[in-house]
């Protein structure tokens, strides 16, 4: 099984944002897939890639790295 990082999240999961906090906070609600985190971000333990849907716009562009908590599972 390819995983995320140090987590049991599978590359290639779809997922939306939660649990954004602060100047973050707008990100909620928007979708991507998990990859292995970007070395642009935190790349600690619990923390995974997110390729954005092109349809979402964030203010770090089409990638960015978030913990495991702000992530819920779609498929």
């Amino acid at each position: 099984m390819n995983t995320a990082g140090t987590t049991n999240i599978r590359v290639g999961t779809k997922v939306k944002l939660i649990n954004l906090k602060h100047e973050d906070k707008e990100l909620n609600g928007m979708t991507g897939t998990v990859t292995h985190p970007f070395a642009i971000g935190k790349t600690a333990k619990g923390w995974v890639g997110i390729y954005v849907d092109s349809n979402c716009i964030t203010p770090y562009g089409a990638k960015l790295n978030v913990h495991e908590s702000e992530i819920e599972v779609l498929n």
